[in-house]
């Protein structure tokens, strides 16, 4: 369906996904889960560090 409606989809890990391209996605759309007392989950845990550290423009 998305393709349909001209929006292309990339599925990645948090672990996988390059924080520098944030800032160039039109759409960002994150399924995540949380472990303990709501820390994110290992794989997640440098992008959620990255995105908390950096003042990314995402005026996109």
């Amino acid at each position: 369906m998305p393709r349909k409606k001209g929006i292309g989809v990339k599925l990645a890990g948090l672990d996988q996904y390059r924080f520098t391209d944030l800032a160039k996605e039109e759409y960002f759309f994150v399924v995540i889960s949380t472990q303990g007392e709501g820390e994110p989950p290992i794989l997640a845990k440098k992008f959620y560090e990255q995105l908390h550290e950096t003042q990314v423009d995402l005026k996109k």
